[in-house]
């Protein structure tokens, strides 16, 4: 073949791939009139939640606030970590 049958075969393939199929789907079918169901919870939201939690304690002993006072004690409300969706890190810190 030569440069002007590949730059065709090049030009018809584009085409045929830029022109999806495109049905009309019947009002009445099942596509259309079956119920939607929707889940938020998965497989993986157990593992993402449990990191968010650590994260979130990370987040609870503000270690940064306490960069050479020497030893302190974080109070770390587990309520406000382990809720859900809240990720607060809200917590109470203390020096020892």
């Amino acid at each position: 073949m030569n440069r002007t049958s590949y730059s065709i075969a090049a030009t018809v393939a584009a085409l045929i791939a830029s022109h999806g199929v495109q049905a009309d789907v019947p009002a009445n079918s099942a596509y259309n009139t079956d119920p939607v169901n929707e889940y938020v919870q998965d497989d993986t939201s157990q593992g993402i939640g449990n990191l968010n939690t650590v994260l979130c304690v990370i987040g609870g002993m503000s270690a940064g606030d306490m960069v050479n006072t020497g030893p302190y004690i974080a109070l770390i409300d587990m309520n406000k970590c382990n809720g859900k969706g809240s990720g607060s890190s809200s917590t109470v810190c203390t020096s020892a």
